[in-house]
């Protein structure tokens, strides 16, 4: 992942950010820039990672996206950007 331009470095101090879909691919690019400009960043996953924040959910349930955005919510005392890059794969 490419960093970002200089100025953009720290344009996100203090900002507390949940990414959904940030296990791989352009979720974990969009977590990665948004730690660079100094976010703290949670990440979600359908299972969990490793180090870091994350949180584990299934979001095709219901009871798992309402548990996923209090758990969220409870990490950080709230939160400023909520980035919904989660996918679905209809076919499987």
């Amino acid at each position: 992942v490419p960093e970002p331009p200089s100025s953009a470095t720290g344009s996100l101090a203090g900002l507390r950010c949940l990414v959904t879909g940030s296990t791989s691919g352009i979720g974990r690019a969009i977590a990665n820039s948004f730690r660079a400009a100094g976010a703290e960043v949670l990440c979600h996953g359908r299972q969990p990672l490793r180090g870091g924040r994350s949180i584990a959910a299934d979001l095709r349930n219901p009871a798992d996206v309402d548990r996923l955005a209090a758990e969220a919510w409870d990490v950080f005392g709230g939160l400023d950007v909520v980035v919904l890059n989660a996918g679905a794969d209809t076919l499987t």
